[in-house]
């Protein structure tokens, strides 16, 4: 077992404080708020294990925490260094509009490897 799942079993436990804390590591880890909740955090976890973490990143800058979207542009921008004009506190149309360059961004990279692929800059 990985520590992701260890971490999902552990929000599930009885000791408040402990399933607290694993719920606040997964957010820190995986970039999504679903608290201490196991069944939330293992079906997150089931859609997105197999994905690459750009695409988690990518994902939570839609999030509706202000917190979760800046903890995600702050790790895509210390990554690939741009945040192809991403701002988390933004208007909801300018944050999708920058969204939407990041996907377009992510679908070129990962259909380049020999240039790079994901490892590329962002700008």
């Amino acid at each position: 077992m990985g520590a992701i799942e260890q971490l999902i079993e552990l929000t599930g436990t009885s000791q408040k404080t402990v399933a607290q804390a694993a719920a606040e590591a997964l957010r820190a880890i995986c970039k999504q708020a679903l608290g201490p909740n196991p069944a939330m955090w293992g079906a997150w976890w089931r859609t997105h294990r197999e994905k690459p973490r750009a695409e988690w990143l990518i994902d939570a800058l839609s999030h509706r925490d202000l917190d979760v979207r800046v903890s995600a542009i702050d790790e895509l921008v210390r990554t690939y260094g741009d945040n192809l004009g991403f701002y988390a506190d933004a208007p909801g149309l300018e944050r999708e509009m920058a969204i939407g360059r990041w996907h377009q961004w992510w679908q070129r990279a990962e259909a380049n490897p020999a240039n790079g692929g994901a490892a590329a800059r962002a700008g």
